[in-house]
């Protein structure tokens, strides 16, 4: 039961806006989404504080819900400079958002591993459809000028030598990152 928090979010005006006892990390992460996409609609019209952000992102820090950095992240970027193409593993995009590996002229890549996919709980299967999450993050991206570059941490691991993860990389990657 770590994953059950005490939480509250108080208004400027010291009045209790959001109170529940029985807040899942899960519960903290889609806030924490809904909340920063109001941030970004329409110039912050919403009034979404930063410190409010950072507060949520704290709490998903200390409760391991943050970006780690993978081994897929470490291995693509290792790829990228030996083809001597910058990539900076998670690349800040502005204060609130970052992206799995950022390359020059506002190029992401994404990896998506098995928490990017809606799971069926039917068959216990993850299925072949991005999350909401997910789809959000590349809708935001996409909003703020970015070119998303998704890779599948299942079709990377099937990529057995450098040479060949080295030829993937070029057949997805635009030509102006060459």
């Amino acid at each position: 039961w770590k994953n059950i928090l005490k939480f509250q979010i108080i208004n400027q005006n010291g009045k209790i806006i959001l109170e529940n006892e029985n807040f899942m990390i899960a519960d903290v992460t889609q806030l924490f989404w809904c909340l920063l996409y109001a941030s970004f609609w329409n110039n912050n019209s919403f009034g979404i504080k930063q410190e409010l952000l950072d507060y949520l992102r704290t709490i998903l820090k200390i409760h391991n819900e943050d970006l780690s950095i993978t081994v897929e992240q470490k291995n693509i970027s290792f790829i990228l400079q030996s083809m001597n193409i910058w990539s900076e593993i998670e690349h800040k995009v502005d204060e609130k958002l970052f992206v799995d590996i950022g390359l020059k002229n506002k190029i992401a890549i994404e990896i998506d591993g098995d928490t990017h996919y809606l799971f069926d709980e039917i068959t216990f299967q993850k299925s072949e459809n991005y999350n909401g999450q997910t789809l959000f993050k590349q809708k935001l991206l996409t909003k703020m000028g970015w070119n998303v570059i998704r890779i599948s941490s299942h079709q990377w691991e099937n990529l057995k030598s450098d040479n060949e993860k080295k030829i993937f990389l070029q057949k997805i990657l635009p030509k102006q990152v060459f």
